[in-house]
């Protein structure tokens, strides 16, 4: 091969390479700045988790809207973060144990403000119908023991229906549902979430379920981390970071996307 030859060949590479990852990065890694989301929506002016707390995080310019979703008693997938309704409604007991209509009965904005008294609890298609298209989609996926296969299907059968799927990452901390993910839906991205656990067990998992993203508590995120996860090939995403020097501090490090529940202080 002569000189010339092999410079074009080079060139040629280059390019397909270039062509590879904008395809296989569609949307969210494209972007030279850190991307902000919005976390369980505006949380910090809105009730989480709420049709509200979306479209506040539209309204200040959030880049896009990290949320968790879990399963009706009857099979719909709805958002909200934890698995008993206390917290964060008039309701008591286990959300898997309550049909979408008797969710749907409940105040979910009352405990936040009176302000919001009245708002619902969203199922996932509500959710994802609020936030808008050309912004980021997180969903976290609460699993519990032996419901991962189940869960996952109806929930990326709902996004398929739903949404453009290039704007959307699957979480979760439960990396069988990750898998199952890939498997009913390849070229969704997911992202692997942890908080304790060693960086070989780590890199073992997220490899074993091809995900796309790793998405640690922000804390671990120190000396080289990044730049290792970065070599691997990983997308980075962390939370929760609510302080802006720290915002800063990781956006310099090459942190892809950083949840937030003040995106109004990290949006132009």
């Amino acid at each position: 091969m002569n000189e010339k030859t092999a410079g074009f060949v080079f060139i040629l590479l280059v390019c397909i390479s270039v062509i590879y990852y904008i395809k296989t990065h569609k949307g969210l890694m494209c972007v030279h700045k850190t991307v902000a989301l919005a976390h369980r929506g505006a949380c910090a002016l809105a009730p989480e988790n709420t049709l509200s707390a979306f479209r506040m995080a539209m309204d200040i310019g959030a880049d896009g809207v990290e949320f968790d979703v879990t399963l009706s008693k009857d099979g719909v997938p709805v958002v909200i973060h934890d698995p008993t309704l206390e917290r964060t409604t008039n309701g008591k007991g286990q959300v898997c144990e309550k049909t979408l209509a008797e969710l749907k009965e409940l105040d979910a904005g009352r405990w936040f403000s009176a302000k919001y008294e009245g708002e619902k609890i969203p199922t996932l298609r509500e959710a994802l119908l609020a936030i808008r298209t050309d912004r980021v989609v997180d969903v976290e996926i609460k699993s519990y023991p032996g419901d991962a296969a189940d869960k996952t299907d109806r929930i990326i059968s709902e996004i398929k229906k739903t949404r453009n799927i290039d704007t959307v990452i699957i979480s979760s901390f439960d990396s069988e549902v990750l898998r199952r993910a890939k498997e009913i839906l390849p070229e969704i991205r997911t992202g692997f979430t942890f908080s304790e656990m060693s960086p070989e067990e780590v890199f073992k998992r997220a490899a074993d379920i091809r995900a796309d993203f790793l998405e640690p508590d922000s804390r671990l995120i120190r000396g080289a981390a990044a730049r290792m996860m970065k070599e691997l090939g990983y997308g980075i995403t962390v939370w929760t970071v609510n302080d802006p020097a720290r915002f800063s501090e990781l956006s310099s490090q090459g942190i892809d996307i950083i949840i937030t529940d003040n995106p109004h202080l990290f949006t132009k």
